[in-house]
């Protein structure tokens, strides 16, 4: 179960999966555009990661958790964009 969790974490940290995350979820609305967005996310980063040599097969624990990884991200700053624009109302 160990590996598990440093899989989530190192997905979690990866600028690759975090940065596009965070911006997609500063600007979508809906929760179901957060989840398609993520899955996009994370099939273009595994993709990238393999044709530049950084992994060499798509794993698909890895995929699973990167889905997770990159919805938790987009999920928190759509969450803060909520409340900043209730703050300001």
């Amino acid at each position: 179960m160990s590996a598990f969790f440093a899989i989530l974490l190192v997905t979690m940290l990866d600028p690759f999966r975090a940065v596009p995350a965070a911006v997609m979820g500063w600007k979508v609305e809906k929760p179901f555009q957060i989840l398609l967005g993520a899955t996009v996310i994370s099939v273009l980063t595994e993709l990238l990661l393999s044709f530049m040599r950084i992994t060499y097969q798509f794993d698909v624990l890895r995929f699973v958790l990167s889905v997770v990884a990159c919805a938790a991200w987009a999920f928190g700053f759509n969450w803060l964009r909520r409340r900043r624009e209730k703050v300001k109302a």
